[in-house]
């Protein structure tokens, strides 16, 4: 009888030691989501269309005009997995910055909104656009705020045009914290470079 106890006893340990393993596993598979939803709610997103990839007739009917840019980004903001957006339309590029949900998601609601709003296909601005994530997207707005992605290097207006973005972005639902910090540290990026 003993041997049986024993049995029991060292059956037990091995049933609670592999429930043990299999809750943590759960536990770390739980965090693991969550860290990956974490990560993707936090995502700075960049769309846009540039001298460099896409055609003048098609930048052309995608630009927005300065007017129009709280509208954008109201409108932007209403897209289910968009929480922050500001627009940046000058005539050699369109860029659509946005604090994403979900990226993916995010940028396939983006898209389709230029789409419907441009009349031009989904696919069709795909084959051109460009995509920038969190610090590549960081990234490339200091370098077009110091000058360093324009037609002519340094070129002042470039830093006047992203001033401009902050300014008629104050107080427009959707010009949040996150993309109104972003662009108020590329102003900054770009008054040194320059001095």
């Amino acid at each position: 009888m003993i041997k049986c106890e024993a049995a029991l006893d060292s059956a037990n340990s091995t049933s609670l030691s592999a429930s043990a393993s299999s809750l943590s596993a759960l536990e770390q598979l739980k965090t693991s989501a969550a860290d990956r939803y974490t990560k993707e709610r936090s995502s700075i997103v960049v769309i846009g269309l540039s001298i460099h990839i896409a055609p003048v007739e098609m930048r052309e009917k995608i630009s927005i005009p300065e007017a129009e840019w709280p509208r954008a980004i109201s409108e932007l903001c209403g897209l289910n997995h968009i929480k922050e957006a500001v627009v940046l339309s000058t005539c050699n590029r369109i860029e659509i910055y946005v604090v994403a949900l979900s990226r993916h998601r995010g940028v396939k609601e983006v898209t389709e909104w230029m789409s419907k709003t441009s009349g031009i296909p989904s696919s069709e601005i795909c084959e051109h656009r460009f995509l920038l994530y969190d610090q590549d997207a960081t990234q490339h707005i200091f370098e077009f705020s110091a000058g360093l992605d324009s037609l002519v290097l340094g070129e002042g207006q470039i830093l006047a045009q992203v001033k401009q973005v902050v300014k008629v972005g104050q107080g427009v639902v959707g010009f949040g914290r996150n993309i109104s910090g972003l662009f108020k540290h590329a102003i900054t990026v770009g008054k040194r470079v320059r001095s």
